[in-house]
């Protein structure tokens, strides 16, 4: 503004010099103005610099800052770590609990992964995938009377293959013609929590080649008894899988999948005061009484290789898997 006033200044002037003729003045007055210029520049530069001093404070070195503020400030504690689960063994994937179940104070028993097969995770049951026979070693879930409460039906559904099996699974083809039924490992009826359980359930790599007389009868009638103990106990945590090993007999189109000679069923019942019974019985129809199946975990691992309760405490485990007790158990009429 000031530097426009001195134009408009000097305009004046100049105009002023025309008309008077006197150039000795105009001269004079060129460097009057250069003058006032230079003195206003000189001006505003020593008056920013000493602005600039007075507004800015001394700056501490970063060290300094840092202790400043913790000193003044309510002391924040470090994060501590909060996972207390046990470590698991580095070959196991990381398996999911399905239940809420407060009065368990151990990791959930999923048996130990083993080098070669693909731990597959769905909504309501967890598997572990053998490539070489097309089917699952094992299934394990958790099943409560609240379970069973659920609306999805088994009517709805039709059997397919999963797409998460990396080598791909059994197709539902692969059954045709070849006298052995689809035999769900964890059953349909138990997946009534939701429609997405119970369409999962009908997944092939769930399946394994029962003879009809096995899964209509005896084994129907094992899976009907597991229910009727879930209705009563808490929470029960079940695995069930076939015995798996060389020299199987197969059927297939596009795969082979083994038939298995047997099949077992481990079932724990969770809680504050943990048992356990295991079943182990032949691909073959029978009219004996389901107690006769009823073996100890142990024998179930000498017959499979696997290690059913890994990450519970030795103590506990030993407990469980050493011995059985049928009458610990109620027992249903069965529906034959």
């Amino acid at each position: 503004m000031k530097i426009v006033q001195l134009i408009i200044l000097t305009k004046n002037q100049d105009f002023m010099a025309k008309q008077t003729g006197s150039s000795t003045s105009y001269v004079k007055l060129i460097a009057t103005i250069v003058a006032v210029v230079a003195g206003m520049w000189f001006y505003n530069k020593s008056d920013k610099t000493s602005s600039s001093k007075k507004d800015d404070k001394p700056r501490k070195p970063k060290q300094e800052v840092a202790e400043t503020r913790e000193n003044n400030s309510t002391p924040v504690k470090p994060k501590s770590n909060t996972n207390t689960s046990t470590p698991r063994n580095s070959s196991n994937a990381d398996l999911p609990n399905y239940a809420e179940d407060e009065a368990f104070p151990y990791p959930k028993p999923y048996p130990n992964a083993t080098k070669g097969r693909q731990i597959i995770h769905h909504t309501a049951y967890t598997l572990s995938y053998y490539e070489k026979h097309e089917q699952a070693e094992w299934v394990a879930y958790t099943l409560s009377a609240k379970d069973l409460r659920g609306k999805a039906e088994r009517e709805k559904e039709s059997f397919k293959a999963d797409d998460q099996v990396e080598g791909g699974s059994a197709t539902p083809q692969d059954y045709l013609g070849t006298g052995y039924d689809r035999g769900h490992l964890a059953p349909a009826a138990d997946m009534k929590r939701s429609e997405t359980a119970m369409e999962e359930s009908f997944f092939m790599s769930n399946m394994s080649p029962q003879k009809p007389q096995c899964n209509r009868g005896i084994w129907r009638i094992l899976e009907e008894q597991v229910r009727d103990w879930a209705k009563d106990e808490q929470f029960l945590f079940i695995t069930t899988g076939p015995v798996l090993r060389d020299g199987l007999k197969t059927i297939g189109r596009s795969t082979k999948i083994s038939v298995p000679e047997y099949y077992y069923k481990v079932i724990l019942k969770l809680g504050d005061e943990p048992k356990a019974i295991a079943f182990l019985m032949k691909n073959a129809g029978s009219d004996e009484n389901l107690q006769t199946f009823a073996v100890s975990i142990d024998e179930v691992e000498e017959k499979t290789g696997l290690d059913f309760y890994p990450l519970l405490p030795d103590d506990v485990e030993k407990k469980l898997e050493s011995k059985f007790d049928v009458n610990a158990w109620q027992w249903s009429e069965p529906r034959r």
